[in-house]
């Protein structure tokens, strides 16, 4: 088994983080990343990549320290808090950055950028000034290898902010969407992340499995105020709770309207998919079978399941069980079960492990494990041909069988990096809850919390800002939970302190968060002696 998770940095990945500060703190972001060339190899087109974003972190860091911002088309000057002026242009096909009269260089000499241009944004409501930047960036070392990426960002100050004692959070407020969600003995059939979806500030989803065995969704138009009736997903009375991904959460996606929907169910030990359109809040006509005669397996609700939507387009489903453990995927047809088809090389053991899809840039796919008999947490990715040899250990996971969502994943979509969370030692005292990312490594980050009893756990990103929201479950005394919030803006090198969620003293036992939004962070917890399934918003940003 091979392990890349490390806690060492080089000079340029300390610079690089410290970039992404800037951009996590008060960046809205729109970046997109186009290809020139027909094929190019990926260890090329990384260096090109990193040099990019480098460029554009330090941009960003630099934007949202400053006091004030002016721009001309072809140059960027900011009067910094220390009176210093800094002024970035392009010079000889490299972007400049002169500290008071002091040059130095964004791009490295082997890069060639051309046409950088900067555009100066009015003030806002906030009194914030902000900047466009954009350029194009190749490797002129590498020209028969490397793609010409062209970059486009929105950078805003952050000279004033909301008020409040704590501006990354919402006030706190409980409200009930359901009361009648899963069941004592069935807690995992609400423990599957993620469930919850907004796409908007007012109009949201949340996905569960009722009492009777039914998955069902509701929809709120208010911003999670209240929720409205509830929806059939499927009429069978077997379903093991719902997995799910919207379009708009795969990276570069920004026209997707479908709300894609993973199930098994226990009697016939099929996975079933099905597909909710926003626009119309209409479902398929009936659910579709996407595993066939060649897929196996009992399932019980407590299998993993994952569905995710890579930057190509395609469609991955992933199950893991004891007898038959598989990934399908589709390319097109996918409202069909014809679509579906099983991969030809199968990542997983035959292990009731429970699993994570989430995309890579480029069409790759990262699947995520939590392997309970080796009590790791560890990685797999599909690069388009082929999948890893072996999994990657990222940290030491220890589970408890009845708290099975105590593990969280997202994906940063200006970046592609994927931000993950764990209780390392669930239902236990000694339990840390510890933070990775991937950047095309494991990096190891700051623990949210050590040394605390707890279990669920779950991860957001507010694509505005670039802040990272943590929410987690804390045994308060018997049948007695906390839902706590943590945020940070240094790609989880800090964290906020706490702030309590529930209003209630209940027996919170699962816990999940829409993935991303630049609209609402939300949070659904589930009690496990009311059955009541409870919302609350995080951050409204």
């Amino acid at each position: 088994m091979s392990t890349s998770l490390r806690k060492g940095f080089t000079l340029l990945e300390i610079l690089l983080f410290v970039a992404i500060v800037g951009i996590m703190g008060g960046a809205i972001v729109s970046l997109f990343i186009a290809s020139s060339e027909v094929r190019v190899k990926g260890e090329a087109r990384a260096d090109v990549d990193q040099a990019g974003g480098f460029a554009l972190d330090t941009i960003a860091h630099r934007v949202r320290e400053a006091l004030s911002v002016n721009a001309t088309s072809s140059t960027l000057t900011l009067t910094m808090s220390d009176a210093s002026i800094v002024v970035i242009d392009l010079h000889s096909g490299r972007i400049r950055e002169t500290v008071d009269g002091t040059p130095s260089y964004l791009t490295p000499s082997i890069m060639q950028v051309t046409n950088l241009q900067f555009v100066l944004l009015a003030a806002t409501t906030q009194n914030k000034r902000g900047v466009t930047v954009s350029f194009a960036i190749t490797n002129v070392a590498q020209n028969e290898l490397a793609s010409l990426l062209e970059y486009s960002q929105e950078f805003r100050t952050t000279i004033s902010g909301k008020e409040g004692s704590n501006p990354a959070f919402a006030p706190p407020s409980e409200v009930i969407i359901d009361d009648s969600v899963a069941s004592d003995g069935f807690e995992a059939r609400i423990q599957k992340t993620p469930i919850v979806v907004f796409t908007s500030d007012a109009n949201g989803y949340v996905f569960y499995a009722n009492t009777d065995g039914r998955c069902m969704y509701k929809k709120t138009a208010n911003g999670g105020t209240s929720w409205g009736a509830e929806r059939e997903v499927t009429a069978q009375t077997d379903c093991n709770g719902l997995a799910i991904w919207y379009d708009r959460w795969t990276p570069a996606d920004t026209t997707g309207n479908s709300v894609h929907l993973l199930f098994a169910d226990d009697s016939s030990d099929d996975l079933w998919y099905q597909r909710l359109d926003t626009t119309t809040d209409t479902l398929l006509a009936a659910e579709v079978n996407i595993s066939g005669v060649s897929q196996g397996g009992s399932f019980t609700k407590d299998n993993g399941y994952s569905i995710t939507k890579a930057t190509g387009g395609a469609l991955y489903a992933a199950i893991a069980d004891d007898d038959d453990s598989f990934v399908l995927w589709c390319t097109s047809g996918c409202d069909a079960a014809s679509g579906w088809s099983e991969m030809s090389v199968n990542p997983l053991e035959f292990e009731e492990n429970d699993i994570k899809l989430v995309p890579l840039a480029g069409g790759s796919v990262m699947l995520l494990q939590w392997d309970f008999s080796a009590n790791e947490i560890q990685s797999k990715v599909w690069n388009g041909t082929a999948w890893d040899g072996s999994w990657t250990t990222i940290g030491d996971a220890h589970d408890r069988f009845e708290y099975r969502n105590a593990w969280g994943a997202t994906v940063m979509r200006t970046s592609g990096y994927v931000f993950l969370v764990w209780d390392d030692h669930v239902d236990a005292s000694s339990g840390k809850f510890q933070t990775a990312f991937y950047n095309g490594i494991w990096n190891s980050r700051t623990d949210v919390v050590t040394s605390q009893h707890g279990y669920g756990v779950d991860i957001a990103i507010d694509e505005n800002s670039g802040r990272v929201y943590v929410v987690r479950l804390k045994r308060d005394g018997n049948n007695v939970t906390k839902v706590l919030a943590v945020s940070s803006d240094d790609t989880m090198q800090t964290w906020t302190s706490d702030v309590q969620l529930n209003t209630q003293n209940l027996d919170y036992e699962a816990i999940s968060l829409n993935m991303m939004s630049s609209y609402r962070i939300y949070a659904a917890a589930w009690d496990e002696d009311s059955e009541d399934l409870y919302g609350y918003t995080v951050a409204d940003p």
